[in-house]
């Protein structure tokens, strides 16, 4: 074909397979917009002049951007690790904000049993708490500074987790050792 204009649109335009079936030709931004309103499943097959035959839709990660796939669908084997490292990415910031909030509440049953003066309370609970939080404050102080562009890519809600449990459990370990020092150095 001599007309570059019209060789990109026939790039541009793609046909899909469904149910036994071959529909288009279609633009990739209607392709993506069926896969995200689940007008078609991530599991149809595409194709475009130049290819050799059909091949599953996830293999093209600019047809799925913003379409929930499951990470075992995912054709590129690059894309897949993303995908896997922002999801272990979710399950950490949100477990580091469980653990920092846990380790809060230790802290504070600790603290309130020292005041009501129930010594014993408060050494079960802070027993109970303390190692829990002093390795989730370890954990997020490897992890943030090693997943700190992953973590700032997230949504803002596992963004926020993220940040406030690795920050709040790092804060929190700062202050037990600090704590710890004093009780030592005045014989507590």
């Amino acid at each position: 074909m001599d007309d570059p204009v019209a060789e990109q649109q026939l790039l541009d335009y793609w046909r899909y397979a469904h149910n036994g079936e071959s529909y288009g030709p279609v633009s990739g931004d209607e392709i993506n917009a069926m896969l995200r309103s689940k007008q078609l499943p991530p599991t149809i097959l595409v194709w475009r002049e130049g290819m050799e035959g059909f091949v599953q839709v996830t293999t093209f990660a600019g047809l799925i951007q913003g379409v929930k796939v499951p990470i075992r669908m995912i054709a590129d084997p690059e894309a897949r690790r993303q995908a896997k490292i922002i999801s272990n990415a979710k399950q950490n910031a949100v477990a580091m904000f469980v653990v920092f909030l846990l380790w809060l509440m230790g802290l504070s049953a600790t603290i309130a049993g020292i005041l009501q003066g129930e010594p014993d309370t408060a050494v079960g609970v802070g027993a109970c708490f303390g190692p829990a939080g002093m390795l989730g404050g370890i954990y997020a102080a490897i992890y943030l500074p090693l997943r700190w562009k992953t973590l700032m890519s997230l949504p803002q809600s596992f963004l926020v987790m993220g940040l406030v449990g690795g920050v709040g459990l790092i804060t929190l370990i700062a202050i037990s050792i600090t704590f710890g020092v004093f009780a030592v150095a005045v014989g507590l």
